[in-house]
């Protein structure tokens, strides 16, 4: 079940980028939380050694992260995920849910959604980067050197 869900979450990173390119902002910022969920899922199962099921969604799973980094639970995740970058992936999950409640009542501009979508997905650019480098330190730290 992991590696399904490791491949899917490795095929949702070109569709999102697809999905901005064209134009459909929309759908790119649900496939951007979608991934970020997931990696931030995977980071909590890591450290916790628990999984956090799928009615964790992103607003939990951001806030389990936090508590973790802050409590010191991981050195590693200490110093890939610091709490100025989960604040700012709150911020924008927040202004996520606004627009997409106002979405059936009014208007939402493009330019509105545009930036929604271009600001997810360089959160998520930056997220990439700091579970690559996470997981790569995460799986040498379990390897036992034999003495």
């Amino acid at each position: 079940m992991k590696n399904k869900e490791q491949k899917s979450v490795k095929r949702l990173v070109p569709m999102a980028s697809m999905a901005l390119k064209h134009e459909f902002y929309c759908e790119a910022v649900i496939i951007v939380s979608r991934i970020m969920e997931a990696r931030l899922k995977s980071i909590i199962t890591r450290i916790d050694k628990s999984n956090p099921g799928t009615a964790f969604t992103l607003e939990p799973c951001i806030k389990r992260v936090k508590y973790l980094v802050v409590n010191s639970k991981d050195p590693l995740l200490m110093e890939h995920f610091d709490v100025p970058y989960l604040d700012e992936l709150r911020v924008w999950k927040n202004h996520r849910n606004s627009i997409f409640k106002t979405l059936p009542e009014t208007h939402v501009s493009k330019y509105r959604m545009e930036k929604l979508a271009k600001d997810g997905f360089d959160l998520l650019s930056r997220m990439i980067v700091s579970y690559k480098k996470f997981k790569k330190e995460w799986q040498k730290s379990l390897v036992k050197i034999p003495t």
